[in-house]
């Protein structure tokens, strides 16, 4: 069952729906901007978008793969899942339940749900293993663009992450058996700043060598706008100087 809540104007919680849906055990559920409700089944794999006033079905897709987590980011109109097999997939809103392209990560030792997110405004995906390796993936490509290091061996189930400014802040986390200590790392780096580097650079590139042809580049082709989908390279994009803040 999925119930939507809201707080009323006298701080109390009133309920907004509740649904039932049959066959379907929900793993994920995500709010979105254009007023629709994402729920993400685990054991079917089905992606079932609601009404949020209703909660009536609108739409049903099949991404015929378990779902061990999910996010979406609705202005792209793209979601990806833990697909608890290799890795984790990339899906359109819209789309019939094709995948757009798969993160491969390696074989899992162990089934388990790992968390992924996007960030960079959807440029890239970051998601854990199970084999203490953080992941950093170019969106378009599938690309493996940093692994941090968690640990030397185990999963790395839990990821948070935040843009704030230009700058992103990753968090790491795995499972201790038990009642054993359990690791927490947090990483950062400045994006917005490698973007400027390389813009730097390639425009100091073409003042050197192409001074005669200099103003007829265009400098939007540094910068890719990810305007459409044709799995080339996200251009501009240089090695980040990611730095771990705390453990």
């Amino acid at each position: 069952m999925v119930q939507v809540l809201m707080l009323n104007t006298s701080s109390q919680l009133q309920s907004v729906f509740a649904v039932r849906l049959e066959n379907t055990v929900p793993k994920s559920v995500v709010f979105t901007d254009n007023r629709s409700i994402y729920v993400f089944g685990l054991y079917d794999g089905n992606l079932i978008k609601l009404k949020d006033e209703d909660g009536n079905i609108v739409q049903e897709i099949s991404c015929k793969s378990v779902i061990g987590h999910a996010v979406v980011y609705s202005k792209r109109g793209i979601f990806i899942v833990d697909n608890a097999t290799d890795g984790f997939t990339l899906y359109r809103l819209e789309g019939d339940g094709e995948p757009v392209r798969t993160f491969a990560t390696g074989l899992p030792s162990v089934s388990v749900p790992k968390q992924v997110a996007f960030r960079e405004e959807g440029k890239v995906v970051v998601g854990g293993s199970d084999h203490g390796l953080v992941y950093i993936f170019d969106q378009k490509t599938g690309q493996t663009l940093e692994t941090l290091r968690h640990a030397d061996t185990g999963l790395v189930q839990t990821i948070s992450t935040h843009d704030l400014n230009g700058h992103c802040t990753i968090a790491s986390t795995s499972p201790v058996p038990g009642h054993g200590k359990t690791t927490i790392k947090i990483w950062a780096y400045n994006y917005t700043l490698t973007q400027l580097l390389a813009l730097l650079s390639m425009s100091i590139f073409l003042l050197m060598n192409y001074r005669d042809s200099f103003l007829r580049v265009k400098a939007a082709m540094i910068f890719d706008d990810e305007k459409d989908d044709k799995g080339e390279p996200t251009e501009g994009y240089i090695k980040n100087d990611i730095m771990m803040l705390w453990e």
